[in-house]
């Protein structure tokens, strides 16, 4: 059995019209820890967003060992760059958002997460 939980295969990412980083090709192993370093505009979100399916890859493939979305969800945080406009958002509504992976197929919060 492969030890790897991650594959990236001569990856093109980027946008309809900007191919961002082409030709990318890694294997992460579980258990490993990667830092993904480079200056402004070198697309490490924009890898990152194709890694996790939030945008589409221009070319290539990412195998990440047969998780399916949800199971991604509880097991990977993405955190990105881009500001989002939170002020009507409640303190309640914001930790809600991290007990997103484990909600029903709708979303919804379970009795005792609401009295927590």
């Amino acid at each position: 059995m492969s030890n790897a939980c991650i594959i990236i295969s001569d990856l093109s990412v980027g946008y309809t019209d900007k191919v961002v980083q082409q030709g990318l090709n890694l294997t992460i192993n579980r258990g490993e820890m990667v830092a993904l370093l480079g200056p402004n505009g070198a697309g490490k979100s924009t890898l990152l967003r194709t890694i996790a399916g939030l945008q589409p890859a221009i070319k290539g493939s990412t195998n990440l060992s047969g998780l399916t979305a949800h199971e991604m969800s509880q097991r990977v945080a993405l955190v990105l760059t881009e500001n989002h406009s939170v002020e009507q958002t409640t303190v309640k509504d914001i930790v809600a958002m991290g007990r997103y992976p484990y909600t029903s197929f709708l979303g919804g919060l379970t009795a005792e997460d609401e009295q927590q």
